[in-house]
């Protein structure tokens, strides 16, 4: 909203309109008067350019900008959110965890592309693979990647080695020792599962399908965010999160040394990913169980939302 320059010109008329013949020869016959008014006038729209200009600059902090909004939008799919990690850790020095960001990027593109796919085909067909209100299937890390392939090529040469060391770990936070305790704080276990899935690693092994059951549905819900966040994602992210606080130990903070601003960071770059993986579960899990398309863009934007509320709290961090 620019302000109308009826306004802007609106003391103008204290150098355009001539003064009236009794003003006139008040301001004449009194050169005190005379420079007076001047400074007075000078002053005015001096405070008046300034008001102009505040007004203006508020204006554009409370409405944000088109691209800002459109990255906003952009930023709850995949791709445009690892883009948008790389750039930030580039901006912040961190080579490695730029490299790290982008490197899993191109990986999980098949992937992201499978996703919008998948759930374009529902949109069309209204026809998905499994009960979707009812059921909720296990995330895996590796599936439908580039890494996946990879892997493929040496299981050729060697034996039930994808079995034996690599889908023997990659596994949800549903089934690992932090997901027992939080399973047991909430009630949480396996109601159902459904059995000869068309739903299938390249591998051709089934990925598994389980209905939840809890006493509460907050705990089905977090018994659904836990199937729907792999163990192997939560270490890849803290793996990139090293080079941050080696990079925070090595130099002194404003007011910390070198063991405090390093245990701050180590402690936000924790709460970074408690927030990030929370809220993809949590919003995802909710937004899956309306319709498949939700579930993709409840992902995204409860790992935009993760990310906002680790900002915030890391201004607390820093002040103590």
């Amino acid at each position: 909203m620019e302000v109308n320059s009826n306004y802007k010109n609106e003391y103008d008329f204290l150098n355009k309109k001539p003064l009236t013949s009794t003003a006139y020869n008040e301001v004449a016959n009194s050169p005190a008067l005379e420079n007076q008014l001047g400074t007075d006038v000078i002053e005015l729209k001096s405070k008046n350019k300034e008001l102009i200009n505040k007004i203006d600059e508020l204006d554009k902090k409370a409405l944000p900008s088109f691209s800002a909004i459109t990255m906003g939008v952009l930023s709850t799919l995949a791709p445009v959110r690892k883009i948008t990690s790389t750039q930030t850790e580039l901006k912040d020095g961190n080579t490695s965890s730029a490299i790290g960001f982008l490197t899993l990027g191109i990986a999980n593109l098949p992937q992201d592309y499978n996703d919008v796919r998948s759930s374009c085909l529902w949109m069309k067909n209204k026809n998905y693979m499994y009960n979707y209100k009812e059921y909720q299937h296990q995330f895996s890390f590796f599936k439908d990647t580039l890494f996946e392939k990879g892997v493929n090529k040496l299981n050729q040469n060697k034996q039930n080695f994808i079995k034996e060391h690599v889908y023997k770990r990659d596994l949800p936070l549903y089934k690992s020792r932090l997901g027992d305790v939080i399973k047991s704080a909430f009630n949480v276990e396996i109601e159902d599962s459904i059995k000869n899935s068309a739903f299938k690693y390249v591998s051709g092994k089934e990925v598994p399908i389980y209905k939840i059951k809890s006493s509460s549905k907050l705990g089905r819900l977090v018994g659904e965010a836990l199937l729907r966040t792999p163990k192997l994602s939560v270490y890849a992210l803290a793996l990139l999160e090293m080079p941050r606080i080696m990079k925070s130990f090595a130099q002194k903070g404003e007011n910390d040394s070198n063991i405090e601003n390093g245990t701050k960071q180590t402690v936000k770059s924790g709460v970074k990913l408690a927030s990030i993986f929370t809220g993809m579960g949590l919003l995802g899990a909710k937004l899956a169980k309306i319709n498949p398309v939700l579930g993709l863009i409840g992902t995204g934007a409860g790992s935009l939302a993760g990310a906002y509320v680790s900002t915030k709290i890391d201004t607390v961090i820093d002040k103590m």
